[in-house]
């Protein structure tokens, strides 16, 4: 019996020892090894705030979109869009995008004045750029002036409110109209002094434009240059006519030698067109053709 305690004493001990062993390592282990990492924990990125949009730069615009003088007014609206185009390719106005705000007048001085209230008033515009028609810019520009609005009207006459209706917020940016005869038609009289002035016809619009291109040339040709001036070889015809044909009878019997003409915008293309074809020996007889 001895003999088998004594065995199972060994295997007791052969297993204690290893036992011991095992733990004795796993102690030596847990207390030479270096201290355990602590993992650092991954920063939540903080996400970048969305910029708070700033408020658009207002820029508006009041001109004839339809009627008479819509070719007009669309080639400045179209001009006003390409440049806040290219302002916002440049960043805009101190960081800010610009805008276009266009208001139709329908070539009506009541809605110019309503227009200009509602861009300056309402929408809040920096400027606003006006009417094409001198006569509508008469009564738009005393609003202007009473809201106290940067105004840049592109109207003809130039002169003429700058001289009666200038304020410091106004900006006359087109050349005046009257400035062409002012140039041109003393130089044509000095260039022609041998012109006959029975020979020379002028056209235009029965208008406020038309009567000042008028009166300017007789003005040049009796004053600067003492010629005689003949009324009767006027023609004129009502603003906003597409139809000339009526005219065409009196400007054959005229048989000008010199044709001034003073018809605005689209109109006057289809003058050119219509007497091209119904009175073509007006044109090719006309040794000087001038165009306003």
């Amino acid at each position: 019996m001895s003999e088998s305690v004594s065995r199972r004493r060994f295997l007791g001990y052969a297993v204690t020892a290893v036992v011991a062993a095992v733990v004795a390592g796993v102690g030596v282990y847990f207390a030479t090894r270096p201290p355990p990492v602590t993992p650092t924990p991954t920063p939540t990125p903080t996400p970048t705030p969305t910029p708070t949009p700033k408020p658009p730069v207002k820029i508006g615009s009041t001109t004839a979109m339809t009627g008479l003088a819509a070719d007009w007014g669309l080639h400045q609206v179209l001009g006003l869009q390409l440049a806040v185009k290219d302002l916002n390719k440049e960043g805009g106005i101190l960081g800010r995008p610009v805008e276009l705000v266009w208001e139709d007048d329908k070539l009506s001085a009541a809605k110019s004045i309503a227009n200009v209230e509602k861009l300056w008033t309402v929408d809040k515009c920096i400027a606003i750029f006006g009417t094409v028609s001198s006569g509508i810019h008469k009564a738009t520009i005393k609003r202007t002036k009473e809201l106290g609005a940067l105004w840049c009207p592109v109207s003809s006459c130039g002169d003429y409110f700058r001289t009666l209706y200038f304020y410091k917020y106004a900006i006359f940016w087109h050349t005046d109209a009257r400035a062409a005869f002012r140039t041109f038609m003393p130089w044509f009289f000095k260039e022609h002094p041998d012109i006959d002035m029975k020979k020379f016809v002028m056209t235009i619009q029965d208008y406020a434009m038309g009567w000042s291109h008028e009166n300017l040339t007789r003005s040049i040709a009796e004053n600067m240059f003492g010629l005689p001036w003949y009324p009767e070889n006027v023609v004129k015809w009502p603003i906003g006519c597409r139809d000339f044909t009526p005219w065409f009878p009196k400007l054959k019997a005229l048989a000008p030698e010199v044709l001034l003409t003073s018809t605005w915008g689209g109109d006057s293309i289809t003058q050119f067109n219509q007497m091209a074809s119904a009175i073509p020996e007006v044109l090719m007889g006309a040794k000087y053709k001038i165009g306003s």
